[in-house]
């Protein structure tokens, strides 16, 4: 292959991963409008201002664009809870947890939506995405091991059971303010339970600092 065929075939790979990115970003505002059943093809597309063809393209089907959105949003909430990592003192990292994770889930209830619903979908199609929701469950329980061993003065790695408890505590937590939001509780209440949930965690978390 030339050089001026490798450089065509890179452009051409740019433009249709413009172009994917283009319908994810369509179909997401389109799921928050019209919610997931309510959106079709045509209306994305018009969103996006391209052709229909170009999903079937791209995603086959609703059900395949609707496993790449959840993929999608879930790298983007992946990448906004790993910023919390930066942050060392047990206070704040819990101040950014919960600040990110109320962000996105009370600005994409939508997308809130349709990971709940995701998570909770047993069919074989979602087992690979199922997984990879894991790994926001382990930034959570990353950062309660942080705070909690900068309370006992103990590295996070060397904390055991009890560690892992709390952090699994805290993930429950968050799952259940998901679930409230997907089905639609008022962003006061929702705010609330963050509130809540802030104060209950650093109550915990402070019975394992020595005295």
């Amino acid at each position: 292959m030339t050089s001026i065929e490798i450089s065509e075939a890179n452009d051409q790979q740019s433009r249709r991963q413009k172009t994917r990115l283009r319908l994810l970003e369509a179909a997401a505002r389109t799921f928050g409008r019209l919610g997931y059943e309510g959106a079709t093809f045509r209306e994305i597309a018009e969103t996006a201002s391209l052709s229909r063809g170009l999903l079937s393209f791209h995603f086959g089907n609703k059900r395949g664009l609707e496993l790449a959105v959840a993929e999608w949003v879930h790298e983007r909430w992946i990448a906004r809870l790993a910023d919390v990592y930066q942050h060392r003192e047990g206070s704040e990292i819990v101040d950014r947890l919960l600040a990110a994770h109320a962000d996105l889930t009370l600005g994409e209830r939508e997308n809130a939506r349709l990971l709940c619903r995701l998570r909770l979908d047993p069919s074989p199609d979602t087992a690979p995405l199922r997984q990879r929701m894991l790994r926001i469950d382990e930034a959570v329980n990353h950062a309660t091991r942080v705070v909690l061993g900068e309370l006992t003065g103990r590295a996070p790695e060397s904390l055991g059971v009890d560690a892992e408890g709390r952090g699994q505590w805290v993930i429950s937590a968050l799952h259940g303010i998901e679930l409230r939001a997907a089905a639609g509780e008022s962003e006061q209440r929702l705010l609330e339970a963050y509130q809540a949930l802030k104060l209950d965690l650093l109550r915990l978390l402070r019975l394992e600092s020595p005295a």
